[in-house]
């Protein structure tokens, strides 16, 4: 149901804000694009160069969605939704909101 609505909602709202702003992203891009921003793991990698000293850098992995739990999910979406209305004036309605027709 999460997953539903961020593909059939979240996504193509995002589409339709970056289109008018001159930006063609696919969805594909997109849900990239909001993967690295906001569901990822840490990774910490080191190692010493040539010259002795020892380096340590940390990257960004996104996730799989399909992994995760409902609670994480959730947190995701909700960062996804306020950060389309704080970057791009986008307001997208909360899952619990949207009427279905029967």
């Amino acid at each position: 149901e999460q997953l539903g609505y961020y593909y059939a909602v979240v996504l193509p709202a995002i589409q339709q804000e970056l289109r008018s702003q001159g930006n063609e992203m696919s969805l594909a891009e997109i849900n990239q694009m909001l993967n690295e921003m906001f569901f990822y793991e840490v990774k910490t990698v080191s190692w010493i160069g040539k010259d002795g000293v020892q380096y340590v850098h940390q990257l960004k992995q996104p996730r799989s969605k399909s992994g995760a739990t409902k609670d994480e999910f959730a947190y995701y979406l909700d960062q996804v939704i306020r950060w389309a209305n704080t970057e791009l004036g986008v307001y997208i309605a909360p899952p619990n909101t949207l009427q279905t027709e029967s």
